[in-house]
């Protein structure tokens, strides 16, 4: 099966995935199922926009329908991870009130809104494998260490701009979503982990957003920030360090 099969066959299994997911989540509520609609849509951008024509990529043409519903889900998830902040920490009572009436209305919103969300997506989902072109094995290992070479740069500028780590996350993820599906020289384990840490500093940063004027929390929140900063800081930054 050469590349161009290959994308096609694993784009339609993410679209799949997606669709299945979130009925899913607006029949049962799971936030597990909500996790992996948004984790199937990242790696369907990062596929489609690797693999797609650079001037006109259908993904990112007519994506507005699956950021809305991306973004409305990022927002559920997010009241869910403070909520569990809050709880872990023994947080101040109307913060998590505020924070649960804030989450029950976030998923009222997004089960209100269902039958036409479903519809949009399906409509963008059978266009995305049009706008697919051959694209070399060699051209594909390139572009992959260009890439890491950008997100490692990023990682030394976000050593003193914690606020970039969110962004160098970002870039990791779609480096791993495009080498998952062909063959490549670099160490993803290692990524892997470098991205699983940034994941948990976000967390705790979203949270400390939301508990900032709570003294206590927001103080073992920011243990918690430079404990996992620490470790991040001593992970490497140099793209050799990623290849195998």
């Amino acid at each position: 099966m050469n590349t161009r099969e290959k994308i096609k066959k694993t784009i339609i299994k993410h679209s799949t995935k997606a669709i299945e997911r979130l009925i899913a989540f607006h029949e049962h509520s799971n936030a597990e199922d909500m996790h992996k609609f948004r984790i199937s849509i990242k790696k369907l951008k990062a596929i489609s926009v690797f693999f797609t024509s650079h001037k006109k990529p259908a993904f990112t043409q007519s994506f507005l329908p699956v950021k809305t519903v991306y973004r409305q889900l990022g927002e559920i998830r997010t009241s869910q991870l403070i909520l569990e902040q809050l709880e872990t920490h023994h947080g101040d009572a109307a913060k998590k009130e505020m924070a649960s009436l804030k989450l029950v209305n976030d998923c009222l919103l997004f089960h209100l809104r269902f039958p036409s969300i479903i519809q949009e997506l399906q409509k963008h989902f059978s266009k995305l494998n049009t706008s697919l072109r051959p694209i070399k094995k060699r051209k594909i290992k390139s572009r992959l260490y260009d890439r890491l070479e950008k997100t490692c740069n990023c990682m030394q500028k976000a050593k003193k701009n914690t606020e970039l780590f969110h962004a160098c996350r970002k870039k990791i993820k779609k480096i791993l979503y495009v080498a998952e599906n062909t063959k490549t020289n670099m160490n993803l384990k290692k990524l892997d982990v470098l991205q699983d840490e940034l994941g948990k500093l976000h967390d705790i940063q979203e949270a400390l957003i939301f508990t900032r004027k709570d003294k206590k929390l927001a103080l073992k929140l920011k243990k918690d920030e430079q404990t996992v900063l620490n470790r991040i800081n001593k992970m490497p930054v140099n793209p050799a360090n990623y290849l195998k």
